[in-house]
């Protein structure tokens, strides 16, 4: 799986300290263009499904409010968009800040270039290895775009759910990933 992650650039985060940053642009791209979709833990861990329940009853306590400060954007179908939203705290709706807001860091929120492994790291974040990753984690890739880690679907850590912002004119998802998906398009 390392080679997956260094021959993709992704990087795979948990978060950090918290504080507010600066309001400069999120994911790299805009319309019509897509963000770029990136395709050991325990056995509890794994989920049954991409649902919003599975996921919730597959996460740790002591990460359910990530989860659920994530999934609250997914059931209200949060649009995704590159600017600051006041009716969502004053973050902006696009992947990174789905992931600011779910860690609690201060809106308007990272962005892709400003979390772990980015040419703007702010130490809000850090790199973990691929068999550290809890739901709640991210994973990133600078250039294009974060998601939330939601949980493994197999057992071989081949398929895993994510929760994210991924495109223009959709809201706020549950999707289902393998490691070997592509690094351009959605999901």
């Amino acid at each position: 799986m390392t080679s997956f992650l260094s021959r993709h650039g992704l990087k795979v985060l948990a978060f950090g300290a918290v504080v507010t940053v600066a309001a400069v642009p999120a994911c790299v791209g805009g319309p019509p263009e897509f963000d770029d979709a990136i395709g050991e833990y325990a056995d509890e861990v794994r989920i049954s499904a991409c649902t919003a329940s599975a996921i919730r009853g597959g996460t740790p306590a002591e990460r359910r409010a990530i989860i659920d400060r994530a999934l609250d954007w997914v059931a209200r179908g949060v649009m995704y968009s590159q600017t600051p939203q006041s009716r969502e705290g004053g973050y902006r709706t696009d992947c990174s800040g789905l992931v600011s807001m779910a860690w609690g860091l201060g809106p308007p929120g990272n962005t892709t270039h400003s979390f772990a492994g980015g040419p703007w790291d702010n130490g809000k974040s850090r790199r973990i290895n691929w068999n550290e990753l809890q739901p709640g984690d991210a994973l990133n890739s600078p250039q294009h775009h974060i998601m939330l880690f939601a949980g493994w679907l197999d057992e071989n850590q081949t398929r895993f759910c994510t929760i994210e912002e991924y495109n223009w004119g959709r809201p706020a998802s549950i999707l289902h990933h393998t490691i070997h998906d592509t690094t351009r398009g959605q999901p």
